[in-house]
């Protein structure tokens, strides 16, 4: 009879744990799924935000100085070779030596100009851009607590996002959002410098 009694008492304690766990686990998921979660395309937002765009037009700029130099440096280079071709029937040994020691000279700094102008536009993209990546994940955060969001996600071309629901995709509403949040901006600075313009002239 003990052993009855022992035997029931375990198999009740079992279950009462199987109960527990189960609600433990309900009350889990009910928590989850009362969760309100997003993600967002990190590359396409901070392409379609307008500093990005601005920034982007400044460094097709430089980009545009370096390769005007780059290829004026080609042309002296093409052009020594032309004249190496053209005469080197005509040239002694010394001048053909010194013509070659010139293109030698003039194609070591295309590989230098080349190589400085790769680190340089490196550097000046990382310094623009360092901003505005940081000023967007501060709007991205704010859109987050305006709209009541426990998590947004940042997808990642290196896929830390492989899939998710098309409805949680919140890229076009944030682009939106930061885009409107520059304007905004934009129009309170010029408010504010006209009121000081105002203030100054009276």
């Amino acid at each position: 009879m003990k052993n009855l009694v022992k035997k029931n008492s375990f198999i009740l304690t079992i279950i009462l744990i199987v109960v527990i766990i189960g609600i433990v686990t309900s009350i889990i998921f009910v928590y989850i799924g009362k969760e309100k979660i997003g993600y967002v395309d990190n590359a396409v937002v901070l392409e379609n935000y307008k500093k990005t765009i601005l920034v982007r037009n400044e460094m097709q700029l430089k980009i545009n100085e370096y390769q005007a130099k780059v290829n004026n440096l080609q042309i002296e280079i093409d052009n020594a070779r032309n004249k190496f071709i053209a005469q080197n029937n005509k040239l002694g040994n010394k001048e053909k030596e010194a013509l070659k020691n010139e293109i030698t000279k003039k194609e070591k700094q295309y590989n230098i100009s080349v190589t400085e102008a790769r680190n340089q536009l490196s550097k000046i993209e990382e310094q623009m851009m360092g901003p505005i990546i940081q000023e967007v994940n501060k709007l991205i955060r704010e859109y987050g607590k305006k709209y009541g969001y426990d998590i947004i996600y940042g997808a990642t071309i290196s896929g830390n996002i492989v899939y998710a629901n098309q409805s949680l995709n919140l890229t076009k509403k944030i682009v939106k959002y930061i885009n409107k949040a520059e304007i905004d901006k934009n129009n309170e600075d010029k408010e504010l410098k006209k009121k000081n313009i105002d203030t100054q002239i009276n």
